[in-house]
């Protein structure tokens, strides 16, 4: 009888270990995924303030482009 209650409450503790560690696994899984998040969050604004730096030279060199094609079709109306 006592070697069954030795493993009656060495079975217990190592039930109480396993829940242990699954609670310790969880909180470790939840930190990973607030911290991935907050990493993508982060790439996700960069990305964004580089489309609209992106957007603003893509502008400007609109803006400037029929300037640069109206100076060369006065320079070719000049030479003809």
């Amino acid at each position: 009888m006592l070697l069954k209650d030795d493993v009656l409450l060495k079975l217990g503790e190592l039930e109480q270990l396993v829940e242990n560690l699954e609670d310790s696994l969880v909180i470790r899984c939840n930190n990973e995924r607030k911290e991935i998040a907050s990493k993508i969050h982060r790439s996700h604004l960069q990305l964004e303030k580089k489309i609209k730096m992106l957007e603003k030279k893509v502008s400007i060199k609109m803006n400037s482009t029929p300037k640069t094609i109206n100076k060369f079709t006065y320079k070719l109306q000049n030479l003809g």
